[in-house]
């Protein structure tokens, strides 16, 4: 049985705006990607403590945009859960004339992300081992 070279698991494609004005794009793919997420704890969590799943709240976890040059960057992110995709992005960073309040506030976290369902499906494939 022949393989692929790649697994495709996670893409994310950013567009970085150069001071310039142009845009540079970015392209990460499988563990390239750093997801940086935002969740609400229902404990107080120690810096260098594990977050697990009984320590915060799933339903409030968001996903806080990639930042460069202290600028928030548009991207297009696709996660497979194995028989199903997640497809999010947020392109209003591209937006022209955003005032420093609104380039602050799209910093935030901003779009739900479903950490319930990527831990599950983490699990399942530890459990079972589809690939095998």
């Amino acid at each position: 049985m022949e393989e692929l070279p790649l697994e495709l698991r996670a893409f994310r494609a950013i567009q970085r705006q150069l001071p310039d004005g142009s845009i540079q794009p970015i392209v990460q793919i499988n563990n390239e990607i750093n997801l940086i997420l935002e969740v609400r704890v229902k404990q107080a969590v120690q810096a260098g403590e594990p977050v697990t799943l009984d320590k915060i709240h799933p339903e409030e976890c968001f996903i806080v945009p990639p930042i460069y040059d202290e600028q928030p960057a548009a991207y297009f992110l696709c996660q497979t859960f194995l028989l199903d995709y997640l497809i999010l992005f947020d392109c209003r960073a591209n937006q022209l004339g955003l005032s420093q309040e609104e380039i602050e506030e799209l910093k935030k976290a901003t779009l739900n992300y479903p950490i319930l369902k990527y831990a599950e499906n983490q699990e399942f494939i530890d459990v079972v081992k589809p690939k095998e």
